[in-house]
Order: C-alpha cells, then sequence, then structure tokens
C-alpha cells in the first residue's frame, strides 16, 4: 500500500516546462494488487489527503500492522468519495461536513452500499470486511472532530451482520503428517515450535538466539513483548522434541558451506568455502547472510506463510481432502481467493485445544499467552510440573520418548 516515488532531474528549455505538466518529472509507482482494485487517479485521491494521512500515522505509532490495515480501508472510502461526489477532495467534503451541508451517517449509509454493490465477482467483499470499513471511516470522522456517536451509528446505518464461518480443527495425526511431509528444515522447525507451546506465528518470527535457553531443563523459548498482541512479553517451556529440533535447525544455519560474497575491495562476488558468523541478536529462524544482510520479522512470517500454504495445496489438494488421496469432487478444491482450512494459525488452535480437553483449561490460556483469570496462580515448579505431564500429548514424532511414557504408564 506504500507509494514509491522517484525523481528524474533533466534540463529542459523554457518552451518544454511549457509544453509538459510539471507532475511529469516524478513518477509514481503502486502495488499491483491496488492497482487492480483503484485507479492510479483514485489512489492519489487518497495520497493527497492529510487528515487520512495524519490519521494513519497516529495509528501507525500504536501499531504498524494497525496503520497498514486502516490505510487500505480509507482507501476504499477515498474511492466512494472520489466517485460518488464528484472528485471531491477528501479533506473538503469533511469540512462540509462539519458546515452541515452533509449528514455524517447518510454518507456512512452511501459508503455501506457501495461496498456492498460496487465490486463485483472475485473483488467482492464479505460482511465482516465491508463492516469494518464502515467503522473505520466512523472512528477516522471522529477523528477529525465530526460528532459520530455510537448508539446513532448503530440505529441509522445499515450494516450487513456478521459472519461467523464455522472452524475445522485437526489432530495429532494431521500435525504429524504436516511434520513428516516438510522436507524445509526452515519451516519444519517453526513448525515443530508453534506445534509445541502454541505462540502466534509472527511472535515466533520476532524471537532473537539470545531468547531461547536450549540448556535449561526444560528447555525454554521468550516472546518478545514487540510484536506480542498485547505487548507483554513472556517465556514458555518447550518440549524436549522442540528444543531437539531447534539444535538441529542450529547446525544446520551456521555450517561451512559454499556461498557467494561480495569482496569490500573491488564489489566483486565470489565463491568460498565458509561458515557465517554467531550473532545472539539475530532473528532465531532467519538465515545468516555473510553479506551482513538482516531478515525481518515481517519477511519470515510471509516466506513461512507461502512454504506452508505450499506444503498444504501438495497434501491436501487445495485443502479438501485430508487423507491426501485424489478427489473428483468440486466442493474439495480450494477456489480461487478462498481461505486455506489449515494455517499456521491452526497448530495454535490445536494447543489450545488439546490441553483444554485434558482439563487444564487456565493453564492452556497461560500456554498460549492469553490473560485468563486473575485468580489463577502458580509457582514455577508447579507449572513445570504440569508441562511434563501433558508434552506426550505435544509430542509428535519423537517415538523413543513416547515409548518410553507408555511403557512407564504400563509400569505403573
Amino acid at each position: 500500500m506504500t507509494k514509491v516515488v522517484t525523481t528524474k532531474t533533466t534540463t529542459k528549455t523554457p518552451k518544454q516546462e511549457e509544453e509538459e505538466p510539471s507532475s511529469s518529472s516524478s513518477i509514481s509507482f503502486y502495488s499491483s494488487r491496488r492497482l487492480k482494485l483503484y485507479t492510479p487517479a483514485e489512489i492519489e485521491h487518497c495520497e493527497s489527503s492529510e487528515t487520512i494521512a495524519k490519521y494513519i500515522n497516529a495509528k501507525t505509532i500504536q501499531s504498524k500492522n494497525t496503520g497498514t490495515t486502516y490505510k487500505a480501508r480509507l482507501q476504499s472510502f477515498a474511492q466512494f468519495v472520489y466517485r460518488s461526489y464528484n472528485q471531491i477532495p477528501v479533506d473538503e467534503l469533511l469540512e462540509c461536513i462539519k458546515a452541515g451541508e452533509y449528514d455524517p451517517y447518510d454518507i456512512l449509509s452511501e459508503y455501506s452500499g457501495f461496498l456492498r454493490n460496487g465490486r463485483q465477482n472475485d473483488n467482492k467483499l464479505t460482511a465482516n470486511v465491508i463492516r469494518a470499513c464502515v467503522k473505520t471511516v466512523r472512528k477516522y470522522f471522529r477523528f477529525s472532530k465530526i460528532l459520530v456517536t455510537v448508539e446513532d451509528f448503530k440505529e441509522l446505518v445499515p450494516l450487513p451482520r456478521k459472519e461467523q464461518p464455522t472452524k475445522e480443527g485437526i489432530d495429532k495425526a494431521d500435525v504429524a503428517r504436516y511434520l513428516n511431509a516438510c522436507k524445509n528444515i526452515q519451516l519444519k522447525t517453526a513448525l515443530h515450535v508453534i506445534a509445541a507451546n502454541g505462540p502466534r506465528p509472527i511472535e515466533l518470527c520476532a524471537v532473537r538466539e539470545c531468547d531461547v535457553n536450549l540448556d535449561s531443563d526444560p528447555a525454554t523459548i521468550t516472546y518478545t513483548a514487540e510484536y506480542s498482541k498485547m505487548r507483554v512479553a513472556r517465556t514458555r517451556p518447550l518440549t524436549r522434541e522442540a528444543a531437539n529440533q531447534l539444535r538441529l535447525w542450529n547446525k544446520f544455519k551456521y555450517r561451512t558451506r559454499w556461498t557467494t560474497v561480495k569482496e569490500e575491495e573491488n564489489g566483486e562476488y565470489v565463491r568460498k568455502f565458509a561458515a557465517p558468523k554467531r550473532n545472539r541478536y539475530n532473528l532465531l529462524l532467519s538465515m545468516p547472510h555473510l553479506n551482513g544482510e538482516k531478515s525481518t520479522p515481517e519477511g519470515l512470517y510471509d516466506y513461512f506463510a507461502e512454504a506452508f500454504a505450499e506444503l498444504v495445496d501438495t497434501l491436501d489438494n487445495g485443502g479438501g481432502g485430508g487423507d491426501g488421496s485424489d478427489s473428483n469432487n468440486d466442493s474439495s478444491i480450494r477456489k480461487v481467493g478462498e481461505r486455506r482450512k489449515v494455517t499456521l494459525k491452526t497448530f495454535r488452535d490445536f494447543v489450545k485445544s488439546t490441553i483444554s480437553d485434558l482439563g487444564y483449561s487456565d493453564f492452556s490460556e497461560w500456554m498460549i499467552g492469553h490473560a485468563g483469570s486473575t485468580y489463577y496462580q502458580k509457582s514455577e515448579k508447579e507449572r513445570i510440573d504440569l508441562f511434563r505431564k501433558l508434552e506426550p500429548y505435544l509430542t509428535y514424532l519423537d517415538l523413543e520418548s513416547l515409548e518410553a511414557k507408555g511403557a512407564d504408564v504400563e509400569s505403573k
């Protein structure tokens, strides 16, 4: 959603300056997805609004992801103003509302209808997206000092009913199937950790090497506050299986191998046999670069999401039959643009459901980082003992540990 502007400076005669528009010296580039939905004029209509820019900057201070999401929603509002109000600037429309020329509730109602009927076929918006967009514009009005009360908004602005699609969970056999089929050690390590204690994927992508302690018993991992949803850091235990997988990843990550390096003296790229230097502040699941380039949590998240989507499509025929067999049933084939039934977050859901079904609902809330009950307090030793009881249910491929646990139960 970000506009990138490049300026090319050339020497022109006064006659050429009169013949060419002043904006020809700068060329604006927008993302291809944005250009599929909006014309360049509609995008510029949003970019030129000072109040939208001010509002997005305020939201970005709270959260970068929130600012990006709100920018996308207000772009659709700028498109609505451009088409429905004779290309009037958004800031000018707000002044007209403050002057009493337009009713803000009428504009919000028209905007809701525009979202419902303005797009067709593949670009048609769902009811939940429409509700979110209209509510964002309501907040934008209030930020611009336009009085819009929540009570009047509910009564006067029609919104489609909220959709609550059903979710399909997975079982332990499904988790093991995805782990066994994963040939990418980087993705497999991420899946092991998510399936061990259920972090949000972006939280795992932001973990640094110094945030993992594989020498403690049990091994622990700390999720930083910066990328936590509630901005609270937390330390959670790891299963032996996940800890062993992290050790394997660590060996693979810092192995000596042939790689291409840019020489500092002449700037040429050469092939050499070398090992990356260790840096405890590097991201845990990032692949180190000898040239000093560093990955970002957002970039890692996009990589894991895309790689896991390919794995799901390979195993489940696009989200259909869970046994991986070929199916001629059209309903089992995922449509273009349709969300997959299994995502990275599904593993987090599995961890929460598994621990809750064993009778430890409060512990499951603590495990995945939810607030839970204020009355639920346990000592560290009690939490470790409880985690040891639950560890076999969060172990998927470590047959030795599972067999030893079974033998111990039989002996008792």
